[in-house]
């Protein structure tokens, strides 16, 4: 089964966690609200975070 190289996500309100994604290279998130963790992403090259309100983040 082919992995995941690359994930946009566009206005999620109420998505708390990204992870468990170990062949992503891309990762695109806008306007999604309280988001606060990204876990396990060792492959991950490229990160753009844009216009989420109310999210702390932390990064694991």
């Amino acid at each position: 089964m082919p992995l995941l190289k690359s994930l946009k996500i566009w206005e999620c309100d109420g998505l708390h966690t990204i992870g468990d994604l170990p062949a992503l290279e891309s990762l695109d998130v806008n306007r999604c609200k309280k988001l606060k963790t990204l876990a396990n992403m060792p492959s991950l090259e490229s990160l753009n975070i844009r216009k989420c309100e109310g999210s702390t983040l932390f990064v694991i």
